[in-house]
């Protein structure tokens, strides 16, 4: 109870309340301020609550809207104005702040439903209308019913409340839902939907109000978000040319933007591009693939250098990358390195030099593969040699050999001249084959010492075939010729002055040997024309290494650099002072060469002479003609020219192994055509060896040529277009030669032309033939029987095996075709041509005419006719022939056979 009504508790007025004591604290401060007799009292439930008002007139604590105390219609107690100081300070005397129903709903409901939303804010029912709908509830009527009753009476209060379809509110534009697309006419539009993703919601005015319409982002622009009313601009590394609802693109590679709202992208400089698309700042701009930023620091604007060959530039290469060869960092795909092959010096990476050998393996500048040395990698520090892929210290025995290696040399020269056969003879021995056979050998595996050095991909096992094969060109670098001296320089002296040497040693041994008695006692001191022929079968043995060696300084291909190197040293730059002293030594070589080249010309020409008269000097050229047949002494000037000619192409296109394998092609086609039709050796096993040899050189040209790279692909194309015209001109022409001399001889029976031209030359006649047969039939008769015996048994050992053949073939002619020997034992492997028994008498006259015989023929002829032969005469006729006895019956017939024939 209160204070004012303690004393006398009749007198206080009831204050209902429920709950747990709902508002009991602001009642009893308010009644002791205000000095109102209140006896405050709380139900036990709400049934008591409700229904205690009721029955007695109390005050109550209540609140609205609320319809359990609705029909009493209580009226409400006004307090002072509610202080928020006050109530901080738990004064509650003050009335209580009004309490706003509300609902929390989604904070886009504006966005998803803005026409619910502008019911919402449009709509207001009072106090009073919400009493009376509860009122029309609790009579008896449904909530619909109650709802539908007050939307009849009130439709002048809630019309307004629906909003237009087409007043669209931000963030919305007008939208035609049967085209389902946009639309900027409010008549055609059917309602509003939010601006899609792209478009802004754009504001317009017209007589029904304000709406909105969707409208593509402009140029520089974009909107990612659905329902904006503004675009943004395009980022920074973005751009948008035109306007349209798509997002801003990313520049592409090569360009950058370092703005927003950009409607194009800025060009990188000339030679630059960027790593990835959308750059913002020009500083991302790097140089292409292929070129080098040779800028000091990455702020500076990139100044680009093409690359040269063999270094690998991909995009965004710089000098800082290439010399530290990071390859862990972030800009592992950007960093630039030596190709395989090629090498460069860490002070000077962009200096690069090819390689020879696959001692370059690329990566960082100085990389050199097993402790190699020097720009291509070709040396080893002093004191090493190359074994194994790998520099190794050499051992004392090795160097022993080389430094004993003179002293070999002149024994195995001493040797070659006890071993050395200078007397022809035209029947080849066993032995004499063998040693052929081996010469033939090392003229091989001389060609093939020289394709070593034309640089070809080979593959892993004919690689080290190939490198085996230098040492047939004295390429002795993998043999431990460094561990006597690593300078290029003194071991190419070596090798010119080992050919320079046995022009001086051989007299020096030869005259030596003249003061030693043992070989004077058994006579074995040298002799002048034996030593010439030893000098001359060394030569004539390396001739293609020695041209090699001689050609060598003259052999420099191109570095990336400009420079130039020698193909055999690659480490010796072209031009320098010690290559100059290595081509003095090249022209000493080439001189010698040279002359042994012209002395053989003059040895060949002299030898059919020296044969006959002077067979002590044929002695002293024994190693030209020895190999060959009689009539082909002369054939070793071809293998000459070809040892010569086979290095030529190295020296005229070194960058170009596709000139250089296609001229050794040639070379060796050249030489097996000579050999086809020459047959030059003495044994018919050989030329079909030196054959299969020659056409299995060409075959490994011919891959060669595959695998090479087509660094000369244009040449290569014209030079095979020349060759294929040429080819057909060639038979073009032989075939119209042939039919214009046909005709020539039809019309002006000549017969002497086309016959030279068949045969390559005149042929022998064979009235001349037959006379010179006839003169040694009668010569042989003369001889005695002793005298036919000792010229048959010189006949047997004096031939050649070729000319043991062409005599026994044309024997077998004369027997079987002509009938000179009437024995069927006799017989020859060949198509028989006409027999003179079985010619005819016409055909026989034509055979023995002379260059009057056609006007004799006309004449046998009438005779013939005249003479009026029956068939039995012809049948004797036929039996004359046989014995070569024409006997006709008629007498001018007879005289005019007998002139007409030689025999």
């Amino acid at each position: 109870m209160s204070p004012s009504c303690r004393n006398w508790p009749s007198s206080c007025v009831i204050y209902l309340t429920g709950g747990n004591g709902w508002g009991v604290l602001q009642g009893m401060q308010r009644a002791a301020v205000f000095n109102i007799p209140l006896g405050i009292a709380v139900a036990r439930s709400w049934s008591k609550y409700v229904a205690l008002p009721s029955a007695y007139t109390t005050l109550l604590n209540w609140w609205t809207p609320d319809d359990s105390f609705l029909e009493l219609n209580p009226t409400p107690l006004i307090f002072p104005r509610r202080s928020e100081l006050a109530h901080l300070q738990q004064d509650l005397t003050s009335a209580m702040e009004a309490v706003h129903l509300t609902k929390l709903i989604s904070h886009d409901l504006e966005f998803m439903a803005p026409g619910v939303v502008h019911f919402l804010r449009q709509s207001q029912i009072y106090l009073s209308e919400v009493n009376d709908l509860m009122r029309a509830r609790k009579a008896g009527h449904s909530i619909h019913e109650a709802a539908c009753e007050w939307l009849r009476s009130h439709e002048t209060r809630w019309r307004p409340w629906i909003p237009d379809p087409t007043a669209c509110a931000r963030g919305y534009g007008l939208h035609d839902e049967y085209l389902g697309e946009f639309t900027s006419s409010r008549p055609n539009a059917t309602g509003c939907k939010a601006c899609l993703p792209g478009t802004y919601s754009d504001s317009f005015q017209d007589d029904q109000g304000r709406s909105y319409v969707c409208t593509p982002c402009p140029a520089g622009t974009e909107q990612p978000a659905a329902g904006e009313v503004v675009c943004k601009n395009c980022p920074v590394g973005t751009f948008k040319a035109v306007q349209s609802s798509d997002q801003c693109t990313p520049c592409p590679k090569g360009f950058y933007q370092n703005h927003t709202g950009a409607q194009t992208c800025k060009e990188c400089p000339q030679g630059t591009t960027t790593l990835l698309l959308g750059a913002k700042r020009g500083s991302e701009c790097v140089c292409r693939a292929g070129s080098i930023d040779l800028s000091s620091a990455e702020s500076e604007v990139a100044h680009c250098a093409a690359c040269p060959d063999g270094l690998t530039c991909p995009d965004g290469s710089t000098m800082n990358l290439l010399q530290s060869g990071d390859q862990t960092g972030s800009k592992a795909d950007q960093v630039p390195g030596i190709a395989a092959g090629f090498f460069s010096w860490p002070a000077e990476p962009l200096k690069v030099f090819k390689c020879r050998t696959a001692r370059c393996p690329g990566g960082s500048p100085g990389t050199c593969q097993g402790g190699a040395l020097g720009p291509t990698c070709a040396a080893c520090s002093d004191g090493e040699y190359w074994e194994n892929g790998q520099c190794s210290v050499c051992q004392v025995s090795l160097k022993a050999f080389w430094y004993c290696l003179p002293i070999l040399v002149i024994a195995l020269l001493v040797a070659a001249y006890y071993m050395v056969e200078t007397h022809y003879l035209a029947l080849p021995s066993l032995a004499e084959c063998s040693r052929m056979g081996f010469e033939m050998m090392l003229n091989f595996v001389q060609n093939i010492g020289v394709l070593s050095l034309v640089i070809v991909p080979w593959p892993e096992g004919l690689k080290e075939l190939f490198e085996f094969s230098e040492v047939f060109v004295l390429s002795l670098q993998s043999y431990g010729l460094n561990c006597t001296s690593s300078s290029d320089l003194n071991q190419y002296l070596v090798a010119a002055g080992l050919f320079l040497s046995f022009a001086a040693v051989a007299p020096c041994l030869g005259y030596l040997s003249q003061w030693v008695p043992c070989l004077r006692r058994r006579d074995l001191s040298w002799s002048f024309y034996r030593t010439i022929c030893t000098i001359g079968k060394i030569y004539q043995s390396l001739f293609v290494t020695m041209c090699s060696i001689g050609l060598s300084p003259f052999m420099c291909y191109l570095h990336p650099n400009g420079l130039h190197s020698m193909l055999k040293y690659p480490n010796m730059l072209c031009g320098s002072i010690e290559h100059g002293i290595m081509r003095m030594a090249g022209v000493a070589v080439l001189t010698l060469s040279a002359s042994h080249f012209v002395l053989c010309c003059w040895a060949c020409y002299q030898a059919p002479s020296w044969s006959r008269k002077r067979p002590d000097r044929l002695t002293s050229v024994g190693f030209l003609i020895l190999n060959f047949r009689p009539s082909s002494w002369w054939y070793s000037l071809i293998i000459l020219l070809r040892g010569l000619f086979i290095s030529v192409g190295q020296v005229i296109a070194p960058d170009a192994q596709g000139v250089q394998l296609l001229v050794m092609s040639l070379i060796m086609i050249v030489s097996l055509s000579l050999q086809l039709y020459v047959l030059p050796w003495k044994a018919p096993l050989l030329n079909l060896v030196d054959a299969v040899s020659t056409v299995l050189f060409l075959t490994l040209l011919a891959v060669a040529l595959h695998l090479s790279p087509v660094d000369s692909q244009s040449f290569l194309d014209a030079f095979g277009s020349i060759i294929f015209f040429f080819s057909l001109a060639l038979i073009t022409s032989l075939g119209c030669l042939m039919m214009g001399m046909l005709a020539l001889q039809r019309c002006c029976r000549t017969e002497g032309s086309h016959i030279r031209l068949l045969n390559l030359g005149t042929p022998f006649r064979p009235a001349d033939l037959l006379m010179l047969l006839d003169s040694m039939c009668a010569n042989l008769m003369r001889k005695h029987e002793v005298e036919r015996q000792t010229l048959l048994r010189k006949m047997s050992s004096g031939l050649s095996l070729y000319d043991i053949h062409a005599v026994e073939s044309a024997l077998k002619v004369l027997c079987v075709d002509f009938e000179l020997l009437a024995d069927e034992s006799v017989r020859e492997s060949r198509i028989v041509g006409e027999r003179i028994s079985r010619m005819k008498r016409r055909t026989l006259l034509l055979h023995s005419l002379s260059e009057d015989g056609f006007l004799r023929l006309q004449t046998v002829e009438r005779l013939t006719a005249e003479s009026d032969l029956d068939r039995s005469q012809d049948e004797n006729f036929k039996q004359a022939e046989d014995s070569h006895e024409v006997r006709p019956k008629d007498a001018a017939f007879q005289d005019l056979v007998r002139q007409t024939f030689s025999f």
